[in-house]
């Protein structure tokens, strides 16, 4: 697989499962083909969840470690100034909206609550996120005008799931109903079709991608896969996107999902 190399990467949801991984293999890779910023942020911190997050940063230069609660406007707003003042005029190349949650349910057990808690994390802040952070992304994508499309130019990789795809309900619906899960991520594949057909122009690639159904806190142990098959399947999709995926919807081995 070709190593992911580009200037710089936020990653949403890093202190654990799927964003902590990705953050791990990115540091891993070799020193010249390393990110000079990493940019990994969560919810709190100081809390023990974040333990492992900060043990990595006091040991990798180049590894920021940014409060945001992805919820909250001014959270963002702080964390956006951050590495605005790191990345300086090379902007931000790489956007990764990765934080998400499950909240479970289905006919007879539905609230409005938890749907609403789902899509404001795994929809609607992935949309106040990227929106936020645009003019980095817009700085990086005239940075590298010379580049093609792709991730080391300016892109946005928004960490969705089958479970969003419409067309795939049938095949995979018994296995796990999750009314108000699969609803939020089929909004959120809308967002990244709208961010496509919107920011293509300025030369920022948008992409879903789907990691597979990992064996994490998340997905649980009935998973079928290990989180470093995932994380070593979507960074090297991430790392040969060009202009032809934009505003597309692939899995972590570069299959297309329907829709």
């Amino acid at each position: 697989n070709r190593e992911l190399v580009l200037n710089s990467v936020l990653v949403t949801g890093a202190n654990r499962g799927l964003g902590l991984g990705i953050v791990h293999r990115l540091l891993q890779q070799q020193q010249q083909a390393s990110p000079r910023f990493i940019f990994a942020t969560c919810r709190c911190t100081d809390e023990q969840s974040a333990k492992e997050l900060r043990n990595l940063a006091e040991h990798h230069a180049s590894l920021l470690v940014v409060e945001m609660d992805i919820t909250d406007r001014a959270s963002v707003e702080r964390a956006v100034r951050v590495v605005d003042e790191a990345v300086g005029e090379e902007g931000l190349n790489l956007l990764v909206n990765n934080a998400g949650t499950l909240q479970t349910g289905s006919l007879g057990s539905l609230s409005a609550d938890s749907m609403l808690q789902c899509y404001h994390t795994n929809a609607v802040a992935p949309a106040i996120l990227t929106e936020a952070f645009l003019p980095l992304l817009n700085r990086a994508a005239d940075f590298n005008v010379k580049l093609p499309m792709g991730c080391q130019k300016a892109a946005v990789v928004n960490v969705s799931s089958e479970a969003g795809s419409i067309s795939s309900v049938p095949g995979n619906f018994h296995i796990s109903k999750v009314y108000p899960y699969r609803a939020s991520k089929a909004a959120l594949n809308m967002l990244i079709r709208c961010l496509a057909e919107e920011l293509k122009e300025q030369g920022i690639l948008c992409v879903a991608l789907h990691p597979g159904w990992v064996r994490t806190r998340m997905g649980g142990s009935r998973a079928q896969i290990g989180i470093e098959e995932s994380i070593t399947g979507i960074l090297g999709v991430m790392a040969c996107l060009t202009e032809k995926d934009n505003g597309s919807f692939l899995d972590w081995r570069g299959q297309t999902v329907p829709w």
